[in-house]
């Protein structure tokens, strides 16, 4: 494979890691793209299989790379198998790198201390949240900062459909030695305990995407329900059912107006907060990537007026007095009713089944469920 064509241009593979581990639908990798203030080129960090994979992605950064293993409490093989990652820029003690792992714990990093150990390294968490699974043993599926919090806050979820929102103490952190210790005999930080938001929890796997502006939730569930709820208060403001079987992805736009969600129907939908229905076709554009366990890579921009109604409204909003809905009552679209829309781009990628896709001005980054990994940059930009 060498590369992929865009209306933009060419994209180029310029970095490759192979498949470590077999197929797992119940652990996919992901990535984060991390910007630090101390470093010139932003930082990816993958979550495997049995360990992170930090790789730079600058030009000639080929082997600035590592893998560190994260581990949380108990014996076996769930303790040490991340299953979902997160940063946040705005924390201020420079603990900003969450990691849920198959076991339900979330540890808490730095990512500066990751990129500080060598490869192979073992990293101490400074905190353990739903430590030995006390709240729910189940998986981690997302895990998410909540914007404008400082590093304070941030939610959880997981495969049994529970969904938490962790607040922790501030200012007990700053001693620059947590950022490099290695030392598990050192007390992790205390924490405050946390909120199970009943109201958001359902009863099956779902996964969760924060808004640009942290004011809202979008949960995208194996039953098929995209349910969109403001943050704190928990009331549901939008939302969809799916046309066929679950939803897997989720993702928001920037300006937090568009929510499209994805998974077993092989459907892309767009839904808008502007009009509360799935968008349809229009003059406006909305571009987006993803990809799937049938190995390929699809770009596509979807035109609605929803896009372009949403541009013209003004950013400052508040869901305070919106009646909450119901999203046991959402339906379906029937497949005739729905604004159906082809891929720009249509390519298989890797011989191995992929599960997420991850896209910044200059990179385009996918992971498979066996820990493999494709770096794709502009024509132009070298390894």
């Amino acid at each position: 494979m060498q590369g992929v064509l865009t209306p933009e241009g060419r994209w180029s593979l310029v970095a490759e890691r192979r498949t470590s581990h077999p197929f797992n639908p119940e652990t996919p990798s992901t990535c984060v793209i991390c910007h630090l203030p101390d470093r010139k080129a932003p930082v990816a960090v993958f979550n495997l299989p049995r360990a992170l994979f930090l790789c730079a992605l600058s030009p000639g950064a080929g082997s600035d790379s590592r893998l560190v293993e994260v581990r949380g409490t108990g014996p076996g093989p769930a303790t040490a198998s991340p299953t979902c990652v997160a940063f946040t820029p705005e924390a201020q003690d420079g603990l900003d790198l969450l990691v849920g792992m198959a076991s339900g714990e979330v540890l808490l990093l730095s990512l500066a201390g990751c990129l500080a150990q060598p490869n192979g390294g073992k990293p101490v968490p400074a905190a353990i949240y739903n430590e030995a699974g006390v709240d729910t043993p189940a998986r981690a599926v997302s895990v998410q900062w909540i914007p404008g919090t400082n590093g304070g806050s941030f939610i959880a979820t997981h495969a049994d459909g529970a969904f938490h929102a962790y607040h922790r103490i501030l200012g007990q952190s700053s001693d620059k030695w947590l950022l490099h210790r290695t030392n598990s005999e050192v007390e992790p930080l205390k924490m405050v305990p946390h909120r199970t938001m009943s109201a958001l929890s359902r009863g099956c796997s779902v996964i969760a995407a924060m808004s640009p502006a942290g004011d809202a939730v979008a949960l995208a569930g194996r039953d098929g329900r995209l349910a969109i709820h403001a943050y704190p208060t928990g009331a549901c403001i939008g939302g969809f059912k799916s046309y066929y079987g679950g939803l897997t992805c989720v993702a928001w736009s920037a300006d937090g107006y568009l929510v499209a969600a994805g998974g077993e129907d092989d459907l892309i939908t767009v839904y808008s907060l502007v009009s509360k229905a799935v968008a349809a076709r229009a003059s406006a554009s909305y571009r987006l990537a993803s990809v799937g366990q049938d190995c390929q890579l699809l770009l596509w921009e979807v035109s609605a007026p929803a896009v372009r109604a949403a541009t013209r409204t003004h950013s400052v909003r508040s869901w305070r007095g919106v009646k909450s809905l119901d999203p046991g009552s959402f339906a379906a679209l029937r497949r005739g009713d729905m604004p159906l829309v082809g891929p720009l781009v249509q390519q298989r990628m890797t011989a191995d089944p992929l599960s997420s896709v991850t896209v910044s001005e200059q990179d385009v980054l996918l992971s498979s469920y066996g820990g493999g990994i494709l770096r794709l940059c502009r024509a132009g930009r070298t390894q």
